[in-house]
């Protein structure tokens, strides 16, 4: 995946993405994850997010931090804690990078 990353600093992005749905391990989730990275950052947030839903390798971090630059807020506490957001419940606790997020986000 190197490669990818180094191909889209050149400004071959599209190139990098075609080279990368050709790889025989181009449809896994850790691909995925890589060509989403790409993709955010060369401002294609929204594409971002489309690659990891499509993969199911939303459930971590990385898609919820794509959500929030998007600012859906509510989505990204849905990929953070599915069970307490279908609950509605308000208090997710915890200290760090998310729980300021977490803690308006109901």
């Amino acid at each position: 995946m190197l490669r990818l990353e180094l191909m889209a600093g050149c400004g071959r992005l599209d190139e990098a993405l075609e080279l990368a749905s050709g790889h025989p391990e181009g449809d896994t989730g850790y691909a995925a994850e890589t060509v989403a990275g790409l993709l955010a950052g060369a401002g294609r947030t929204q594409e971002a997010v489309d690659v990891l839903g499509r993969h199911g390798s939303g459930r971590g971090g990385g898609l919820a931090g794509y959500l929030l630059d998007l600012g859906r807020v509510q989505d990204a506490v849905a990929v953070l804690h599915p069970a307490r957001a279908q609950a509605g419940r308000a208090d997710f606790g915890g200290t760090g990078r998310w729980a300021a997020v977490l803690s308006v986000a109901f």
